[in-house]
C-alpha cells in the first residue's frame, strides 16, 4: 500500500511517498481502508521530532475517515464496509492515518452513518482529531456553562473554527476570536466568533469588549508568551484550556500566586495521550460530539484537499499559517 511517511526529521521536505505492507489488526483492532486524511499541526510536531518517543520511520495522520475492512477478535459493533471516522495515531505508534490502510483500536472509531443523517468521508477525516479535541475543551476540559465567554486563539484554524461552533452550541454567550492576520477575521466570524481581534494587541481588546471583568474560559495552543497572555484576561473562576504549543516556546513556569490570589487556572488536554490511556473517554466523546454535528448545530467542511503525494504541500501551508479552516489529504477516490 501506499504510505507518505518520514524517515528523518526535519521540515516538510522529508516527507516521501512509499510502499509499506497492508497492516492486519490483532485483538480489538480494527482495520480502516482511508478515503480520506485530516491534516493536524501535531502531524507537524511529529515530523519535527518534538514529540518524545517518536519512532524511525514514522507515517503521521491523527484523524482518517474510510471503510471497515478487516474486524480482529474481540470486536463488536462493526460491519464490513461500514463508514466511519477513526483516531489514528496514539504516542509511539509507527503507522498513522497518511495511508491506504491503518489498523486502531475500535474504540477509536465511530460510525458516521447516524440517525439525523450520513456524515460524508469529507466531513468525517476532520472528525475524529480536531472535532474531538475542540469539544472535549468546553465540554471536558473547561467544562463550558451556558451563558460563559469564551476566547478562541487561531479561531480560523481547524480546531479553532470548531471550538466556535461548539461553543455555540454549549450555549456560550459570547464567543472572542484572536487570529494572526486580517485576511482570517473573515473565516472566524464566520465560524461564529462575536468579535475578532488580530494577535497583536488582543489583551487591551478583549478586556474592552469585556468591560474589565475578562472570560471565562480561554482556548489555547500557541503556547509561550501566548500562554501567559490568556491568565491575565481571565475572569475569577476563569479556566485557560491548553492544548498545544504551536510557537515551539517549550516548557514555561506558571505564575502559582497569580492563580492562586485572581482564582483562576490551567487546563492540560492532549488527544494522543487521552486516546492511548482512555479510549471509552474518546468515545463517549466522539459520540456526543457527531451528534451535534449530524443535527446542523455544528459544520464540518474543509476548506482545501490535497492528494496524498502532496502532503508536504499541505504541512508547509499549515506550519507557515497560510491557511484557514481544516486540510485533508485524498488518499483514495
Amino acid at each position: 500500500m501506499r504510505v507518505v511517511q518520514f524517515r528523518v526529521f526535519g521540515g516538510s521536505e522529508v516527507l516521501e511517498v512509499a510502499d509499506a505492507v497492508l497492516p492486519q489488526p490483532h485483538r480489538g483492532e480494527i482495520a480502516v481502508d482511508v478515503r480520506y486524511a485530516g491534516v493536524n499541526f501535531a502531524d507537524i510536531m511529529l515530523r519535527r521530532g518534538a514529540l518524545a518517543g517518536t519512532p524511525l520511520p514514522t507515517v503521521p495522520g491523527l484523524e482518517v475517515a474510510g471503510t471497515v475492512a478487516e474486524i480482529g477478535p474481540g470486536v463488536s459493533g462493526f460491519a464490513y464496509g461500514e463508514p466511519v471516522a477513526a483516531f489514528s495515531w496514539t504516542p509511539g505508534k509507527a503507522m498513522g492515518g497518511y495511508a491506504q490502510r491503518v489498523v486502531l483500536d475500535s474504540r477509536l472509531a465511530v460510525p458516521l452513518r447516524r440517525a439525523e443523517r450520513e456524515l460524508r468521508y469529507e466531513e468525517g477525516a476532520g472528525f475524529a482529531c480536531a472535532a474531538v479535541t475542540a469539544y472535549q475543551l468546553l465540554a471536558d476540559v473547561a467544562r463550558l456553562r451556558p451563558g460563559e465567554t469564551v476566547l478562541v486563539q487561531s479561531a480560523a484554524g481547524g480546531v479553532g473554527s470548531l471550538a466556535v461552533q461548539f461553543a455555540r452550541a454549549l450555549g456560550a454567550a459570547r464567543i472572542f476570536g484572536v487570529v494572526g492576520s486580517a485576511s482570517k477575521t473573515e473565516a472566524a466570524l464566520a465560524a461564529g466568533c462575536d468579535r475578532v481581534v488580530l494577535r497583536e494587541g488582543w489583551i487591551e481588546a478583549v478586556r474592552s469588549f469585556t468591560g474589565g471583568r475578562g472570560v471565562d474560559i480561554a482556548l489555547e495552543s500557541v503556547g509561550g508568551d501566548s500562554l501567559a497572555a490568556c491568565l491575565q484576561v481571565l475572569a475569577p473562576f476563569g479556566r485557560v484550556a491548553y492544548f498545544g504549543d504551536a510557537s515551539g516556546s517549550g516548557p514555561i513556569s506558571l505564575p502559582a500566586f497569580d492563580l492562586w490570589f485572581g482564582t483562576k487556572g490551567v487546563l492540560g488536554y492532549n488527544i494522543g495521550g487521552l486516546a492511548a490511556a482512555s479510549p471509552e473517554s474518546w468515545n463517549g466523546a466522539a459520540n456526543r460530539a457527531i451528534e451535534l454535528i449530524a443535527n446542523g448545530a455544528v459544520r464540518l467542511a474543509p476548506t482545501r484537499i490535497y492528494p496524498l503525494e502532496r502532503a508536504a504541500e499541505a504541512q508547509h501551508a499549515l506550519e507557515t499559517r497560510a491557511s484557514t479552516g481544516k486540510m485533508l489529504l485524498q488518499v483514495t477516490s
